[in-house]
């Protein structure tokens, strides 16, 4: 007699979470996609490699992103809201640009607002969320939400946005 296996619901979810997650296809137009992008940058008055208005942006430097067609990004952040808390550490709301070299000169706009601690000196730690606030080219009509984590250690800011992309 022949063993069949039977999945259990968990198992079948875990398996359909991790295709999600290595970017299997939905096969439907308007799709969710995972976003995984990792920023460095650095405040304007350290200099920027690209142009940049310092009365208008705040950070600025490249993302390294797993989206194929465009991989990395010129980044710039407007910070919106900083307010201290009495915990020692600060409420954040900011603006991340991701604008690709391709040739519509797409680009990716994320609000997003967590809380900065500081941990001695010029470094600190941040955790929050982001929010897909519009974009143009491929981006146009995007949205999608997701973390973002991240810091400073005696060098540049860098941090991880992990969440969703529609498209």
């Amino acid at each position: 007699m022949k063993r069949r296996r039977i999945w259990s619901g968990s198992a079948v979810l875990a398996i359909a979470l991790l295709l999600a997650l290595a970017g299997a296809p939905s096969g439907t137009a308007g799709s969710k996609h995972v976003f995984d992008a990792t920023v460095t940058e650095d405040f304007v008055f350290r200099g920027c490699t690209f142009p940049v208005d310092p009365l208008l942006v705040d950070l600025c430097g490249t993302a390294t992103t797993n989206l194929k067609q465009h991989g990395t990004a010129l980044t710039t952040t407007v910070i919106t809201g900083f307010t201290r808390l009495p915990s020692g550490c600060f409420s954040d709301r900011h603006t991340t640009t991701f604008a690709f070299g391709d040739e519509d000169s797409s680009t990716l706009v994320a609000d997003v607002s967590g809380m900065l601690c500081p941990t001695g000196g010029p470094n600190f730690t941040f955790t929050g969320t982001y929010a897909v606030a519009g974009g143009t080219g491929e981006f146009d009509d995007a949205s999608g939400h997701g973390s973002v984590i991240g810091g400073r250690q005696n060098g540049p800011v860098v941090s991880r946005f992990l969440g969703s992309l529609d498209d």
